[in-house]
């Protein structure tokens, strides 16, 4: 899955890179912009096949997915909110806030 999404992001920036070109040179037809049309068809129907081959991946690999810890509650058996005020979380505080300032 994560090959097939690495393609599929740069077949996206690849098609915006030629959707400008195409912009820029305007309604002239050229060789170049008649090429960048063409190129960009291609690259259209390589991304809908992607996208295809893609939707059963991500919903098969849907739950392996992990949420970001952060979010989490910090107990999970334990209901209620989470508080950063009142939980002190190593990874999240580098320092400790200290309230006399040094004039």
């Amino acid at each position: 899955r994560e090959a097939l999404e690495t393609q599929r992001f740069h077949l996206e920036e690849s098609m915006k890179v030629l959707a400008h070109k195409v912009r820029q040179a305007g309604p002239r037809d050229s060789v170049a912009s008649s090429a960048w049309k063409s190129t960009l068809r291609k690259y259209e129907t390589d991304h809908n096949q992607l996208l295809q081959d893609l939707a059963p991946l991500r919903r098969d690999t849907m739950q392996l997915l992990s949420a970001d810890w952060r979010y989490s509650r910090r107990y999970s058996d334990l209901p209620g909110a989470r508080r950063w005020r009142k939980e002190w979380v190593r990874a999240l505080q580098e320092r400790v806030w200290k309230p006399v300032r040094m004039h």
